[in-house]
């Protein structure tokens, strides 16, 4: 059990205070998948909101 402490140590837990010493993420250095804004259910209103009748809520 020791050694895999050891192991699991080295291989997560090194790396981890590593990143916070060095004030770095694991995101760092990667890109937006959509960096522009832009409408999420194209253009109008979002799926099935045309599928309701216009008028107040009661």
């Amino acid at each position: 059990a020791r050694t895999e402490d050891l192991v699991w140590a080295r291989d997560h837990l090194v790396p981890w205070v590593l990143r916070r010493l060095r004030h770095q993420s694991l995101g760092n250095g990667i890109s937006a998948k959509r960096p522009t804004p832009g409408p999420i259910f194209g253009p109008g209103l979002p799926p099935g909101a045309a599928d309701f009748p216009a008028g107040p809520a009661r």
